[in-house]
């Protein structure tokens, strides 16, 4: 009976921590999806990075989507790269739509590049990459410390986990190391990216012992 009664409260513990996660994740709601869109009068599609997902594109966050796509592209059904929030359901019963097996709803658009690293670069582990132009800098921002990298210097500068306050819109991050200090504010404001026009979620100024970077950043995974 004691074995039984051991049982049965394990098997309560897992079913309440299976609907705990499926609850979780209804919460959630629209994910972080990363691909290649393509806009046009007969083709709105969305392929995965993997290419093993394609869909058609029902666009919920506004008329920036189709802008940025016409202005980052020079051909007609030119595919782009983007980072959106977005689901897949079922594709429309009819129209151009119904030729494709499941559609993809985006609600908002995090980032775009027709230059750059795009489905190459690998977010994992980052809270936050900054990077920007003249001179090129980048600023890696993970939960154990940060590396800044700068042409002007041969290597990069290591700094401890840094001290990050603020909410999701305004994000603020102190570091210090021996012979050196970095304060740095990530802005949640559409930013461009000075050479490539990129868009971006996150405008970027970061001054490292005096010396000032501007630029743009993007979320980690």
């Amino acid at each position: 009976h004691g074995r039984r009664r051991i049982v049965q409260k394990n098997l309560l513990s897992a079913l309440i921590l299976l609907a705990l996660t499926s609850c979780a994740r209804q919460q959630q709601g629209p994910e972080r999806i990363t691909g290649y869109l393509v806009w046009g009068h007969e083709a709105r599609t969305f392929v995965s990075c993997d290419r093993d997902r394609e869909g058609w594109v029902i666009n919920e966050a506004g008329d920036e989507v189709v802008e940025i796509y016409e202005s980052l592209t020079s051909e007609p059904y030119q595919e782009m790269f983007v980072e959106v929030r977005g689901e897949w359901q079922a594709a429309p019963a009819e129209g151009f739509g119904a030729d494709y097996p499941e559609a993809l709803r985006i609600t908002e658009l995090i980032r775009a590049e027709n230059e750059g690293f795009g489905c190459r670069r690998d977010l994992d582990g980052f809270l936050y990459i900054a990077t920007g132009n003249e001179p090129g800098w980048s600023l890696e921002i993970r939960a154990d410390g940060l590396m800044m990298k700068s042409v002007k210097t041969s290597e990069g500068i290591n700094f401890p986990a840094a001290e990050i306050l603020g909410e999701d819109s305004r994000i603020i991050i102190n570091a210090g190391t021996q012979g050196a200090e970095l304060a740095a504010v990530l802005e949640r404001k559409r930013c461009v990216d000075s050479m490539s026009g990129a868009r971006y979620s996150f405008a970027a100024s970061v001054d490292v012992h005096g010396q000032q970077f501007k630029g743009c950043a993007l979320e980690g995974h």
